[in-house]
């Protein structure tokens, strides 16, 4: 009988160790699901062709910081901007700093962070065409490290010139403010073919300085140009002001890419939809961020675009605004 009484005292003990182990462990699991997991951190280097910035932060890296909340990773931006050689060194010091992403604006951010880096992921956004870049394969399997969205002014420059006729339906030659890009030239090829197919002559005004603005508005009228439409490059870009003024004293109808030019005086500014363009890239952003292949992601298409219409500016220079003009506008400014 000792014997059994030993044998189930020693029983005891063990399933009282034994509960008591469970017991613990228990407790532990319950401690470890009550302390919250830290966030994955993940370093987005945005990499602007213009710049600074004319706000910061930027309405950009607020909405790609915004993923922080809905991603369950704590996201954290740096923004680089600079001219040519500045922005390659920048390009540069991203690939170099092994950031998680880089979303590239502009076709030469786009360009020099394809160049810096084959393994970092890049969403870009430019004007051209991206096959015709190098920057991928195909629209729709792109291939490499990049994807994005493409044409905000190869599309709209054609446009633009379809507004202009508009404006000034019997517009026989229009000037095209435009600065030599050994880059990309599509958005000035695109503009040709438009004026083309109005019937209107397109006329290349090169633009490399300051002082070539002031000359070609001085000789346009002598040269048969009745309408300008401003291409996009960083030297119009800093002089967007002046050519507005310009425009406004020699009483020249003018459309700009830039969304500020017919708040400057211009007579219309018709752009990608600043909102729409930067939900789409976050969008983009947020997939890669969670391992989707750029590889595997079409190149998008920019879809929404705005046009603003100066009417101050119109009565300004003499022109009568037709409704069909007014009923395209988003934003009219009188």
């Amino acid at each position: 009988m000792l014997q059994y009484a030993t044998m189930l005292n020693s029983c005891a003990g063990g399933l009282k160790r034994r509960s008591i182990v469970l017991a613990a462990a228990a407790t532990a699991s319950i401690c470890a699901a009550q302390v919250p997991k830290r966030a994955l951190v993940r370093r987005v280097g945005v990499l602007l062709s213009d710049g600074p910035p004319e706000s910061s932060p930027t309405p950009l890296e607020q909405k790609l910081r915004e993923l922080s909340a809905a991603g369950g990773m704590q996201v954290e931006v740096e923004v680089h901007f600079g001219a040519r050689a500045e922005l390659r060194r920048q390009a540069e010091t991203l690939a170099a700093s092994n950031v998680d992403l880089i979303v590239a604006s502009g076709t030469p951010a786009a360009l020099f962070a394809h160049r810096a880096t084959q393994s970092i992921p890049i969403v870009y956004v430019i004007a051209g065409d991206p096959v015709a870049l190098g920057l991928a394969a195909s629209l729709v399997r792109p291939g490499g490290n990049s994807t994005g969205i493409y044409g905000l002014n190869t599309i709209a420059s054609s446009k633009r010139i379809s507004l202009l006729r508009d404006a000034l339906p019997g517009a026989k030659a229009v000037g095209l403010l435009y600065a030599p890009n050994p880059l990309d030239d599509s958005e000035l090829t695109n503009a040709r073919s438009a004026c083309e197919a109005i019937g209107a002559k397109a006329i290349r005004l090169d633009v490399t300085a300051r002082e070539d603005l002031e000359r070609h508005f001085a000789e346009l009228r002598r040269g048969g140009v009745d309408a300008v439409s401003v291409l996009t490059t960083p030297v119009l870009f800093d002089n967007l002001q002046l050519v507005a003024q310009l425009a406004m004293r020699h009483r020249v109808p003018s459309i700009a890419a830039y969304r500020a030019f017919a708040g400057l005086g211009g007579l219309m500014s018709y752009t990608a939809d600043a909102a729409d363009l930067i939900s789409s890239t976050v969008a983009l952003a947020a997939k890669l961020l969670n391992g989707v292949q750029p590889a595997d992601l079409p190149v998008q298409q920019a879809k929404k675009f705005e046009l603003t219409l100066n009417v101050k500016t119109a009565a300004a220079i003499g022109l009568s605004v037709s409704q069909a003009l007014k009923v395209q506008a988003q934003q009219m400014i009188s």
